[in-house]
């Protein structure tokens, strides 16, 4: 719980020099990571000392090298703590040896590890080529080689009275409007935060926590009344085509706004340790196993350097929310608990529904012969408002898609993909971006896509209750069409890559939810759907739904909504749900830290979770209800914020849409529940000669993950 998973390979007992019976042999184990994706040349070791023996008996090497000056007794009895540096790239074999009274060795044992540039690449793949460096735009100064890497820099800021950050001097008298804060330990201390910032992994990382400047910072060895040993990791939303070092904040319409940051007062305030990447801002870059990579190099550097967190939390929206769920399934360990915010499942899941709005809006601008109303354009779509699938969705539905509109405006004149001008440019779609995990189509060389729409009834609910006619839902489905493989829309549907669909189940690109019960999770959102926020509330109905499909429950999953940030009030009452996120997080992940019991960790997050933490929402007036959340509640909740449909499940797919492709059973007029022609029943029929998703049945290629820590 407190480290991130660790293997552990304790060496077998030797018997010692003079023929004496064989000991127990000292056990090994990485503190900062796994032992086979290490970085940056250093990593944290614990070694267990064999009872009856003592400190002094031991004696560590890495390689050759006697590195037992390195290590120092840790907070647990018969541990030893050492930060073992100067490894090559590569492979090490690090042994502790048990010594005799003599000197000879009693029994060794060994761990094997495997050192990575901190440059990268881990386990995500091959780097992205090419890469386009910010660090200037960041202000961290030039890039100092072709990796982006920049100086390490320290700097402070302190927490004002008058509520905002600002520059602190340590050379200077405290300012007047020093704010103090009380951490979650009940420690009273200035509010002066420590934020560091360098590069890890071609990311610009931030670390931040309370810090006296003058005073002994936190290690392996020793704690500090700033930092409460808890660490939070920020993720940042959006989905970019990559390929950049990427920006904490974007500007959007003239208004700036902070993807990600660790000066996140909130949880500063508390204690908490802060970090996060500018690649674990999925608007710079949406792969999320380049995520994974990052949030674990990232991680691992704290470790090394401030030392164990208790636990490690998530906390992001949007796309922070799809990094979050991508590597608690994928990456089991990297992260404690999930704090979610406005969530999504996976990217390939977005991609699917937003995919879809910009096919159905293209067939209503471009395609319709007949007159359709803005109601009947909803209801097609399922979501609260046309503008949903008219507006944003479109947008995003092109980065999804889409090869070269979807590359960021930093990449240099020319270079990005164009079908005629530029052939051979770079490609940025959302395949593109997972090329290293989908692999490429041996014909065209081009990214395996498992995007699919066949078979796919689109507006079937609004068909069934009488929203639309047959001959609208017949030409709608006619025209509609589908995407090539440059993202440009075609009269036939696009076809999902059946390699494609394998890999992403297998390797959890789908969320179908493996692992998710074995942590917390805490979802808070604004109620935005009859805005045409394409962050619509079902996604947490989604989510749950597939927690219920593969456990039988969602006793780990709780449920927070707030009114629209429109609504008077709105910030104060936000806030509020923010804070019950925050600390009934912390109480539940300190309890099921203070679990001793050998159950299995799912037992454990069951049976400790908070007895306060519970779906609740909070009206427009700021009063707060509490009641079980779901999507067909009659409840206060959902008669306040009620959750809709989207394209797919508004085309008869359940809930949990976890089909990216269905499998296909024959047309059978007599299910539509409204009566067709005879000409209309040829027409529905030649439309759709395969035949028609039959959600009975799971997707093609639809597998429970079974690659965890994938590498590629």
């Amino acid at each position: 719980m407190a480290a991130v998973a660790a293997l552990m390979i304790a060496g077998l007992a030797a018997c010692s020099g003079d023929g004496s019976a064989s000991v127990e042999a000292p056990q090994i184990k990485t503190s900062s990571s796994r032992p086979d994706i290490v970085s940056g040349g250093d990593t944290l070791v614990e070694v267990t000392v064999p009872q009856g023996f003592t400190n002094d008996q031991i004696r560590v090497f890495a390689g050759t090298v006697d590195v037992t000056t390195s290590f120092k007794p840790a907070s647990r009895a018969g541990v030893l703590l050492g930060r073992v540096g100067g490894l090559p790239d590569g492979a090490t074999t690090i042994e502790a040896r048990l010594l005799g009274a003599t000197g000879a060795v009693m029994s060794r044992g060994t761990l094997t590890v495997v050192n990575h540039p901190v440059t990268g690449p881990v386990f995500a793949g091959a780097k992205q080529e090419p890469f386009v460096c910010t660090v200037a735009t960041n202000n961290l100064g030039q890039p100092l080689d072709r990796n982006c890497s920049a100086a390490t820099e320290v700097s402070y800021q302190y927490w004002s009275t008058n509520q905002a950050f600002k520059p602190y001097d340590p050379q200077a008298p405290a300012p007047a409007d020093l704010a103090k804060t009380t951490t979650s330990e009940g420690k009273a201390v200035n509010f002066i935060v420590r934020l560091e910032r360098g590069t890890i992994n071609r990311g610009i990382y931030q670390i931040a926590f309370l810090h006296q400047p003058g005073t002994p910072l936190p290690d392996p060895w020793t704690t500090t009344d700033g930092w409460n040993r808890r660490l939070r990791y920020n993720f940042g939303g959006g989905c970019g085509g990559g390929y950049t070092q990427g920006a904490f904040e974007t500007v959007a319409a003239g208004v700036t706004y902070r993807l990600a940051t660790a000066m996140d007062q909130p949880a500063l305030a508390r204690g908490y340790a802060v970090a996060t990447s500018s690649l674990n801002v999925a608007a710079n870059n949406c792969n999320t196993v380049l995520a994974a990579e990052t949030l674990s190099m990232t991680k691992e550097y704290f470790i090394k350097k401030f030392g164990v967190p208790a636990w490690t939390v998530g906390k992001g929206g949007s796309g922070g929310s799809v990094q979050q769920f991508d590597v608690a399934q994928s990456y089991p360990g990297l992260l404690d608990g999930l704090s979610t915010d406005s969530s999504f499942p996976t990217m390939m899941e977005a991609a699917t529904i937003f995919s879809d709005c910009k096919l159905i809006r293209n067939y209503m601008t471009v395609g319709a012969t007949m007159p359709w109303t803005d109601e009947q354009k909803r209801a097609v779509t399922g979501y609260a408002s046309w503008q949903t699938c008219n507006g944003l969705a479109v947008g995003l539905g092109d980065v999804m898609v889409n090869a070269s509109s979807s590359c960021s405006p930093l990449l240099p004149v020319g270079t990005a993909f164009h079908p005629v001008t530029n052939p051979g440019g770079v490609r940025c779609a959302l395949s593109d971006n997972f090329v290293n995990v989908l692999g490429r189509d041996p014909a065209t060389q081009i990214a395996r896509r498992p995007l699919d729409n066949v078979g796919v009834q689109y507006g079937l609910q609004a068909l069934k209750s009488g929203a639309i006619s047959v001959d609208q839902f017949l030409e709608l489905n006619e025209k509609v069409g589908g995407f090539d493989a440059n993202g440009q829309v075609q009269v036939a549907r696009h076809v999902g890559d059946s390699e494609a669909l394998r890999i992403a189940y297998q390797t959890g690109r789908v969320l179908v939810g493996t692992n998710l019960d074995a942590m917390p999770i805490i979802a808070s959102r604004a109620y935005n759907d009859t805005l045409g926020d394409l962050h619509d509330r079902t996604r947490d109905f989604q989510i749950r739904a597939k927690l219920d499909d593969l456990f039988g429950n969602h006793d780990n999953h709780v449920l927070l909504i707030a009114p629209s940030a429109a609504t008077p009030g709105a910030a104060a009452i936000m806030a509020s749900m923010l804070s019950v996120q925050i600390v009934e997080m912390e109480k539940w992940l300190d309890a099921i830290a203070a679990d001793t019991t050998k159950d299995s960790l799912a037992q454990k997050v069951k049976r400790n979770k908070p007895q306060t933490a519970k779906d609740a929402c909070w009206r427009p007036d700021g009063s707060k209800v509490e009641e079980p959340a779901s999507f067909d509640s009659t409840g206060t909740c959902n008669t306040l914020y009620k959750p809709f449909l989207d394209p797919r499940s508004a085309a008869g797919a359940p809930l949990a849409e976890t089909a990216l492709k269905c499998q296909l059973k024959p047309v059978d007029v007599n299910a539509y529940g409204v009566p067709f022609t005879v000409p209309q029943t040829a027409r529905l029929n030649a439309i759709f000669a395969e035949g028609v998703c039959d959600y009975a049945k799971p997707g093609v290629q639809q597998q429970a993950p079974s690659r965890f820590w994938a590498s590629f």
